[in-house]
């Protein structure tokens, strides 16, 4: 176990955790977005999408392709036009992990620490990736029993950092005491901004796969 799992672990048992969400690209598993179109591809295909509907919604291209992780503009997207307006980047989304299968890395550290956590344990997952990636993964990886719930793009009303997934996921584990439970995710944009946003503890997955 490297020193990232071990701060965790010890995060975990210091605050008396008792339900743990994950983000799941970058902490459980690394897609590879290097597969086919470029990520810069990828996402001018993406900012074509919302400027054909909304020039102003994004003002800056080369900023918004730049920050890489567009789930705040998504977000905005959907609440402005509704949740079916974003059928078509789900399917974007979608078509481009199914693509990136083949070559996602398991972190094994982290499956292997879900796998022996104990049954008092709560697991979740709230993703900004789609169901059908997350679900082939997670049985891929022999863990898909250990979560509760999957919260992601296509199965809920707005992307991290609303908190509609949360809702989800907080509904399943009966309302606990939300300082009983931690949000793990790699990115500070959405992640955390989301944990703060729901109230409930946060941990900086920062390890690189």
């Amino acid at each position: 176990m490297t020193n990232t799992e071990q701060k965790l672990e010890k995060y975990i048992e210091k605050n008396n955790i008792e339900f743990i969400i994950w983000d799941f690209d970058l902490v459980i598993y690394k897609l590879d977005w290097t597969k086919g179109e470029t990520s810069y591809e990828f996402l001018g295909r993406l900012y074509s999408v919302f400027n054909d509907v909304d020039p102003e919604l994004i003002l800056d291209k080369d900023e918004f392709i730049y920050q890489l992780f567009p789930y705040t503009e998504i977000d905005l997207y959907s609440r402005k036009y509704g949740k079916s307006s974003i059928q078509k980047v789900i399917e974007l989304f979608k078509e481009r992990e199914l693509s990136a299968l083949e070559y996602a890395k398991p972190n094994n550290e982290v499956i292997n620490l879900i796998k022996s956590s104990n049954t008092e344990l709560k697991h979740a997952i709230w993703s900004n990736n789609n169901y059908q990636t997350i679900d082939y993964l997670l049985k891929e990886s022999g863990v898909k029993e250990k979560f509760e719930i999957i919260a992601t793009l296509d199965n809920v009303e707005y992307p991290k950092p609303d908190v509609s997934g949360f809702e989800i996921i907080n509904e399943k584990f009966d309302n606990p005491d939300k300082g009983k439970i931690l949000m793990v995710g790699d990115s500070l944009r959405s992640d955390k901004v989301a944990a703060e946003n729901a109230g409930i503890k946060f941990f900086h997955y920062d390890k690189k796969l």
